[in-house]
């Protein structure tokens, strides 16, 4: 019965506002075959409307894979997880039982639709998948759509300030039956996921430029770009309208296009930017040994969230970090204990520690992703040198 419901609510909804929410969101579905159901879909994960992209793109009504703090969201989100009844995918901790609850869906006849990144894009880029993918969709038994989204990232970037001015399209690009997929290996099934999904918003944007207007293209780009290419200072960029820049007096434009205008500028795109940081934080980590922090930023409050999706508040304060550990206020968390890390919306931290699950908001819109970057840094030495010591 309760199927049954969610089925009438999707179409009844998508039927009254699919054509409307297409419009603003200037999206052109391309029209594809239709796949047989079951079916798993799996696309790239761009903005946080994707789904409903999907939804209209799509004539089947799916159960979608959604993070568990839209639970804990506003109003409407809320309402909307009791609307669709999305399948609860916790950020920064195993999803065992998120692979078990959408393998039951699919065995039940029901269409799921999974961004398998696990995040929206912070540059523009599709990143790959893990082989746990190509194993799910192996031995789910059902279809394996792929689908990919274009124009999105620029449309409405996830540190972005409202919707910009420009083409989205989507459109399916493979359809896989269970008998290919059974003659695949799970690895040879993530790399032509990897293959299908993967966006370049920037590569596009050279062959074939689009504009995506707006008042606030640069607005609150220091959520993603966080260390200066002049001064190489970690924090000090700043964004307002369309220009982006540094107390040391380096400035930039970014233009309709998509690209930085200025002069001297090292990087034309967010993505070439991206990269340079990383590589600046993969230093950084390198170096990294004592318990001086790398960063520190005012205003977080650090909850305590439990499967029930109820949380409390643990500490408010200071966020620092250090190589050897993560503190919140009064709250000290050893990096060697933290088992995974993610970023939810533009700027909130969350991760594991055990079995408990804990989640670091900004008061004020302020860069997590530099903790969430190093961490990732961090734990990639230790286990360089772990996998040393036992060769």
């Amino acid at each position: 019965m309760k199927h049954t419901t969610n089925v009438k609510i999707y179409m009844f909804i998508k039927k009254l506002f699919g054509s409307s929410l297409a419009r603003m969101y200037n999206f052109t579905p391309i029209s594809s075959p239709a796949p047989d159901s079951p079916f798993l879909l799996i696309a790239n994960h761009v903005t946080n409307y994707d789904p409903i992209l999907i939804g209209i793109a799509m004539d089947s009504h799916m159960y979608f894979v959604a993070g568990e703090h839209l639970y804990r969201g506003n109003p409407i989100m809320r309402l909307a997880t009791k609307l669709f009844s999305p399948i609860s995918r916790i950020k920064g901790k195993s999803g065992a039982s998120t692979t078990i609850q959408i393998i039951k869906t699919l065995k039940d006849g029901s269409n799921v639709c999974l961004f398998a990144e696990g995040n929206t894009t912070f540059n523009g880029i599709t990143e790959p998948i893990s082989n746990a993918t190509g194993k799910l969709a192996r031995i789910s038994g059902a279809t394996l759509v792929t689908y990919r989204i274009e124009g999105a990232y620029l449309a409405s970037p996830r540190w972005g300030r409202g919707l910009r001015k420009g083409p989205v399209s989507g459109s399916v690009v493979g359809i896989y039956p269970p008998d290919q997929l059974k003659e695949m290996t799970p690895e040879e099934i993530t790399d032509r996921i990897n293959r299908d999904i993967y966006e370049d918003a920037f590569d596009r944007q050279t062959t074939d430029k689009r504009q995506y207007r707006g008042k606030y293209l640069a607005e609150r780009l220091e959520l993603a770009l966080y260390i200066c290419p002049k001064c190489e200072q970690i924090g000090t960029l700043k964004s307002a309208y369309n220009t982006f820049g540094c107390s040391c007096g380096f400035s930039a434009h970014l233009n309709e296009n998509g690209f930085f205008e200025g002069e001297e500028l090292p990087f034309e795109t967010i993505k070439e930017w991206d990269a340079w940081q990383d590589s600046k934080m993969t230093e950084l980590a390198e170096k990294l040994s004592d318990d001086k922090p790398l960063f520190f930023d005012k205003g977080f409050i650090l909850r305590k969230v439990f499967q029930t999706h109820k949380y409390i508040t643990e500490s408010k304060g200071a966020l620092s970090m250090s190589a050897k550990e993560l503190i919140c206020g009064t709250k000290r968390f050893p990096i060697n204990e933290i088992s995974g890390m993610a970023i939810h919306g533009p700027a909130n931290l969350v991760f594991s520690v055990g079995s408990d699950y804990y989640e670091i908001k900004p008061s004020n819109l302020s860069c997590t992703r530099k903790y969430f970057t190093l961490y990732n840094k961090l734990k990639e030495k230790h286990n360089r040198k772990r996998q040393s010591l036992k060769g």
